[in-house]
């Protein structure tokens, strides 16, 4: 494997190891906290700057930046620098600051507005009612196979990817990662009983975007 493979399997991991701390850090205080210590714990999101622009945390998510990524620093404390004390004080002790540099010659000063989240024109597609609403309507439909209990198998994962058309159809429904065919199949037949999306846009025109699901069929889940 060449260096710049290896530093994007590095990058990849240290941000995915960012999200996995936070999300421990919820599940933890969630056991033992009420409501609503909880609802401003999930409110601790890291901070994201992609050259020096802040980047609201679920924008940053769905940003295909990865191979466009020179460096990355996270920082958890202010350390003295003034600089970071304000930045600190305006977006909250959160899990951290998380600066990204990208290559030159990539703008996303036409992407992202001054609050940090996408402009309506390059807008991403949307299941209705948000990931809430998408999650509730994966929950309520998937259903684990019974061939995998008679093998004893009572957990897993798929990772699904499809396109979302201009119009908010939904096509090229493939999965690209899973525990079990059986699993698999079953990602399959859920996504393709979701309503049509809120379609993208691109330069302020509705486009087709490829949009990346995973279910996770933790737990055994029989309807």
């Amino acid at each position: 494997m060449g260096e710049e493979k290896l530093f994007f399997v590095y990058v990849k991991a240290l941000l995915l190891s960012v999200m996995f701390f936070m999300s421990l850090q919820i599940m933890a205080v969630s056991l033992c906290v009420s409501k609503d210590t909880v609802a401003e714990m999930n409110k601790k999101q890291p901070v994201y700057f992609v050259n020096d622009t802040y980047v609201d945390s679920e924008d940053f998510e769905d940003m295909q930046i990865l191979e466009d990524i020179v460096s990355i620093d996270v920082i958890k404390d202010a350390d003295k620098n003034p600089q970071l004390k304000r930045l600190f004080d305006k977006y909250g002790k959160n899990v951290g600051l998380i600066f990204v540099r990208l290559r030159p010659g990539i703008d996303i000063k036409g992407v992202i507005g001054p609050d940090g989240k996408r402009l309506e024109s390059e807008r991403l597609p949307e299941f209705p009612g948000g990931k809430t609403a998408m999650f509730n309507f994966i929950e309520k439909n998937k259903k684990f196979p019974f061939a995998l209990l008679d093998k004893g198998i009572e957990s897993g994962f798929a990772q699904v990817t499809f396109v979302v058309k201009s119009d908010g159809t939904l096509s090229d429904i493939k999965v690209t990662k899973s525990t079990a065919p059986e699993l698999a199949k079953e990602a399959i037949r859920v996504v393709s009983k979701m309503p049509k999306w809120i379609p993208g846009k691109k330069g302020g025109i509705p486009s087709d975007y490829t949009r990346t699901v995973n279910i996770d069929f933790r737990g055994i889940i029989i309807r």
